[in-house]
């Protein structure tokens, strides 16, 4: 049984309406034509009777002549040789898959590593950057703080200048009583100089201040005369003897 006489419509039916179906040179079409090819091998193989009774001679003939054209269009002098070809081609497909998943796997294991980088450096902005809000909040803390110490710091220095007033206030205070004690004291020794040092009787001449006589009992001159007469004639005579 020749080649031609194998082929089968039902063996090629599907390859010849796949020609139609799908352009020349597409994964499908080289699959439709694989596809014939190998039904076209296993029907010149298949016992004579299968054939038998399906189709003419006439209508196997025009089947197998198309599949015989389109192989030779590709360039193939018979269907083995278009069949081997196909079958490299198909390797050469595969391992183009492969290739291709594999670099596909390469570029998301890349695309993944980079991602987690990203994540990873991401986490590090975001860390850094709750420290610096952190940081953040601490310096207007302590900036509050600070505020709060320099109000309490112009409290304290007011209080202080109030205090020092005050000190300075009882100081000249203090000076004056300690003037006042002293005059005290000068009219105390006057008084007991006077006492002990002059007689007793009424207008009384006590001392002689630029030839004007001064009565202690007069009460016609101020004071600071009457002192300034007493502190003369002690001066001149310190104690005097009554006997």
């Amino acid at each position: 049984m020749s080649e031609r006489e194998a082929v089968t419509p039902e063996m090629i039916e599907g390859f010849v309406e796949a020609f139609h179906a799908f352009p020349a040179g597409s994964v499908a079409y080289d699959v439709a034509l694989k596809a014939g090819i190998e039904g076209a091998l296993a029907a010149r193989t298949a016992p004579a009777d299968q054939a038998e009774g399906t189709t003419s001679d006439k209508y196997r003939a025009e089947l197998y002549d198309e599949v015989w054209h389109k192989a030779r269009d590709m360039g193939y002098g018979n269907v083995t040789d278009a069949l081997v070809a196909l079958e490299r081609l198909n390797q050469a497909r595969a391992a183009l898959h492969a290739e291709n998943e594999r670099l596909r796997e390469e570029c998301t294991k890349e695309r993944l590593h980079r991602k987690s980088v990203e994540m990873s450096a991401n986490q590090d902005n975001g860390r850094m950057a709750c420290s610096m809000i952190a940081a953040q909040a601490e310096v207007e803390r302590l900036r509050e703080e600070v505020e709060q110490l320099n109000k309490a710091l112009e409290v304290e220095k007011r209080s202080v200048e109030n205090e020092v007033k005050r000190r300075n206030q009882y100081a000249k205070e203090s000076d004056e009583l300690d003037r006042q004690v002293e005059a005290l004291k000068a009219d105390a020794e006057r008084y007991r100089w006077f006492k002990e040092n002059c007689c007793q009787g009424e207008n009384l001449v006590i001392a002689q201040s630029d030839g004007f006589s001064l009565s202690s009992w007069s009460g016609d001159d101020p004071d600071r005369h009457i002192d300034a007469a007493i502190d003369a004639a002690r001066a001149a005579k310190p104690e005097v003897d009554h006997e």
